[in-house]
């Protein structure tokens, strides 16, 4: 390790070592400084030695190195200048970013500057670089070049994370760091970094929340999420993330995303939660479900995006709302309708397979322990008047879905709406800078749900017909869903009895198509032969019925509704009972309860202890160290406290003499200011000697070289002059003679170009004039467009600015109040500090007068005594 009495010492060492190329030797030498024991107090040289060291890092990819140095240095500056440790995270970045650039086109560089041959294609180097390895010169030239440089841009960002993770005085340049790292991965497409990314901003999020109970005994610098300035800014980067995330066709890290986000949003409900937010949560939560071909979800996210849209934003317009509620209704219609024709153990084994899944994803849009279903979202959407805002074709699919019995006009009804979506689809506009804001499920989207309600209606006629036929015709069927092609539905009705959802059979010789709806299973079986044998107990009775056998069923009715009486009055005369057992096991429960919890307090007051008794023991231990450290310290600075003495008189002494000591000279054991004047009269000497010989030689060498340069330079210079001067008057005569040719040959050509384009004069003169008209009128109209664009521009601002005015004034009158309420405080701790401190002063005034006035006693008493 290097030993330098300052750091200004070693920040000069590192810079000759740097000129030499020694760049190794000066790197390690600033690593022990900054990462050593010795200099822990921040200073402005310490500043420029990690900016130095940041520099030399980046140059050699010594990530390993600078993540130690940026750690050492987080502990120097966090409780003095955080500020310069965040000027050193940027110059981190931005060197290793502009490292990364610079590679990348060096490596395009390289490409262009191997093709030695133009005419030929390709070497036949690279052809057998290509064939052995598989790979072009271009991605040779990258995995060469480029990726060791990605890679450390990456480490680049790692290191940055890890050391500023939970850090609440640069929390913001994590989080900006974090968004350079989306950045990074969206504009190299890095998938498997992406992942990591996720994963290290979700594992120091978990870490938050793990440290929050003990952050009342944790240092004041960390990061607590008890702060909605804090969750404000994970929220924008777990936004960006995720927007990332979908740009990189990543859906399991936006759904991964979309529950960090959740999350975050749940701590911040009740805490001042931004509506925006809650939109943005559920549109991008949408979208997620639709690729993932969860419809059902997709619908309930955008009615609870239509939910926040409608309460909060007020800029909505009818065309917005009209869009949207078309889009819910559609998304609603969309969802493929519940399996009725189930049996209950396929039910049961489904939710039991699929409960956890479906519980979580519930979670997500606000159903805490239930399924929601396609019924519940319609009905909603019915109560809340959705489908009276949509589009008349839309309410009328509504209808013909939902309320109307006809399989036999259905298709007919439904193929209009269905091309009508596919038009609004079509003609709807790209959405500008201002309506995606508004409203960002536009028009454009519907297209998506075209398939889904093809599905829902093709289920719908085939439900109906069921329960109508048992037969029906392959071209009959096929006429009845003809708003799909044949290939589309066969492979529906495939799908339809692998699920189970009804039983089908296709006979392709006779051309027909068998319902069978009958199933095998037990429960249905027992279920139809119950209703079978009631069915038939009904009919034999009502055939066989007779005066005497109709009263002994009338006996028998009045002996039930009897006994069912009675029964009634049993359970209202035990309800008494019931209710005081009931209150009874309230009351022990609540006693158990009770105990349990004086229980775990007791066990919590244990480890309490404990965990007390073995920080007490950690304190004292720590205590020890540092007090050994001290002394040994202490010792440390008196044996080189003369050392330094001597040295800086040495030091003064070169100074004062204008020598430049070098560390030869310094290492010696006797040195002393004498041996440094003699030195310095030493080289003095030497020096001027051999300047005097340099100049006399460099004299002399000058004096003979000129002399003779200019006396051959005459005799050519002569020679040069007149074959110059005969060369420059034949050329200017040849010249001449050309020129006169030219010119005469150029004026008849333009004397007949003159004659032949005199007749069109009047017909260019009506045209300029047409033209000239026509432009005055596009430049008016122009004009007139920018003023008026330039008057609602500058409104606009003006609003702009005066509410900008406004934010500024009432932050201001926040921060006043703010002050106000510290310096009352202030003023009320004085105050109490002073009434106690006056409160001592009399008591001890009290005590010193009790205590004398009992001396005084004492001395009377015994004077008397003494008289006696």
């Amino acid at each position: 390790m290097s030993n330098f009495p300052k750091p200004e010492n070693a920040l000069k060492r590192a810079e000759e070592l740097i000129v030499v190329g020694q760049k190794s030797l000066a790197h390690q030498t600033l690593h022990d400084i900054i990462t050593g024991k010795r200099y822990k107090t921040w200073s402005p040289v310490l500043n420029d030695i990690m900016l130095k060291y940041i520099e030399l890092s980046v140059e050699m990819r010594k990530s390993k190195q600078v993540k130690d140095a940026l750690y050492q240095y987080k502990g120097t500056t966090q409780n003095v200048n955080v500020g310069s440790l965040e000027t050193v995270i940027r110059h981190f970045i931005s060197l290793s970013e502009r490292a990364a650039a610079d590679a990348q086109s060096r490596a395009k560089q390289i490409q262009v500057d191997a093709i030695e041959d133009l005419d030929e294609e390709e070497a036949p180097e690279s052809l057998i670089l290509s064939a052995v390895t598989g790979e072009d010169n271009q991605a040779r030239a990258e995995r060469e070049s480029v990726t060791p440089w990605l890679r450390f841009l990456w480490e680049t960002y790692r290191a940055i994370l890890d050391t500023l993770r939970n850090h609440s005085k640069s929390e913001h340049v994590y989080h900006e760091t974090a968004q350079m790292a989306f950045a990074f991965c969206k504009k190299y497409q890095r998938k498997t970094e992406f992942k990591r990314l996720c994963d290290i901003l979700r594992t120091h999020l978990s870490q938050l929340s793990k440290q929050q109970g003990q952050t009342s005994t944790g240092p004041h610098h960390n990061v607590s999420l008890s702060s909605p300035q804090t969750i404000e800014i994970h929220l924008e980067t777990r936004f960006a993330q995720l927007n990332v995330a979908i740009d990189l066709d990543l859906w399991q890290e936006a759904f991964k995303s979309v529950e960090d986000i959740h999350q975050l949003l749940t701590l911040l409900s009740g805490r001042g939660s931004r509506p925006q937010h809650w939109a943005t949560y559920y549109e991008k939560l949408a979208r997620v479900f639709w690729v993932s071909n969860n419809y059902l979800y997709h619908a309930h996210a955008l009615y609870k995006f239509y939910t926040v849209s409608r309460t909060y934003n007020k800029g909505l317009s009818q065309e917005d709302i009209q869009m949207l509620s078309t889009r819910i209704m559609i998304a609603a219609l969309s969802v493929p309708p519940t399996d009725s024709t189930k049996s209950r153990n396929d039910q049961i084994l489904e939710v039991d397979s699929q409960r956890d899944k479906m519980q979580r994803m519930a979670q997500l849009l606000g159903f805490p322990g239930v399924v929601p279903t396609r019924e519940q979202l319609i009905q909603e959407l019915v109560i809340k008047k959705v489908h009276t805002v949509v589009f008349p074709a839309i309410r009328e699919l509504h209808i013909e879905l939902e309320k109307r019995f006809q399989p036999l006009t259905l298709a007919e009804k439904v193929k209009p709406v269905l091309e009508f979506v596919a038009k609004t689809a079509e003609a709807a506009p790209a959405s500008t800078d201002s309506a995606s804001a508004s409203n960002p499920l536009s028009g454009a989207t519907l297209r998506q749900y075209l398939p889904a309600l093809e599905r829902v209606a093709f289920l719908r006629v085939l439900q109906q017909l069921s329960q109508v036929y048992d037969t029906i015709r392959l071209t009959e069927f096929a006429r009845l869903v003809n708003f799909i092609s044949t290939g589309t539905w066969e492979t529906l009705l495939i799908e339809v009895v692998r699920r189970k959802n009804m039983g089908l059979r296709v006979d392709h010789q006779q051309g027909a198509l068998h319902f069978n709806s009958i199933s095998l299973d037990s429960d249905n079986i027992r279920e139809r032969l119950t209703q079978l044998g009631k069915n038939l107990s009904e009919a034999d009775r009502m055939i066989h019925a007779t005066p005497s056998s109709i009263a002994e069923a009338q006996k028998e009715a009045e002996a039930k509704a009897k006994v069912k009486k009675d029964l009634f009055v049993k359970i209202v005369n035990a309800l008494g009972d019931e209710h005081r057992r009931i209150l009874a096991r309230k009351i022990i429960i609540e006693k158990w309860k009770e105990y349990y919890e004086n229980l775990e307090r007791a066990q919590a007051e244990v480890a309490q202890t404990e965990l007390r008794r073995i920080n007490e023991a950690k304190q004292a231990a720590e205590a020890k160290r540092l007090e050994e450290d001290r002394v040994r310290r202490e010792d440390e600075r008196k044996k080189k406290a003369e050392e330094e003495r001597i040295r800086a008189e040495v030091v003064r002494t070169a100074q004062g003499l204008g020598m430049s000591l070098d560390n030869s000279l310094l290492s010696k054991p006797d040195i002393d200011a004498q041996t440094v004047v003699r030195e310095h009269i030493s080289q003095l000497q030497k020096a001027r000697n051999e300047m005097e010989k340099k100049i006399n030689m460099q004299g002399k060498r000058l004096y003979h070289l000129e002399r003779a340069r200019r006396q051959e330079e005459f005799k050519v210079l002569s020679q040069l002059r007149s074959k110059t001067n005969e060369e420059a008057r034949k050329h200017h005569e040849e010249q001449m003679v050309q020129f006169m040719e030219d010119h005469k040959k150029q004026h008849a050509v333009a004397l007949e170009d003159k004659a032949r384009l005199t007749r069109m004069e009047p017909d260019i003169k009506a045209f300029m004039a047409k033209v000239q008209a026509r432009r005055d009128a596009e430049y008016k109209k122009h004009k007139a467009e920018m003023d008026r664009r330039a008057a609602e521009r500058k409104a606009h601002q003006e609003e702009e600015a005066a509410r900008r005015r406004e934010e500024e004034e009432r932050l201001q009158a926040e921060a006043e109040r703010a002050r106000r309420d510290r310096e009352q405080g202030e003023a009320n701790r004085r105050q109490e500090e002073e009434d106690k401190k006056r409160g001592e002063e009399e008591r001890r005034k009290k005590l010193d007068d009790s205590a004398a006035m009992q001396r005084k006693r004492e001395a009377e008493i015994e004077q008397r005594s003494r008289e006696r």
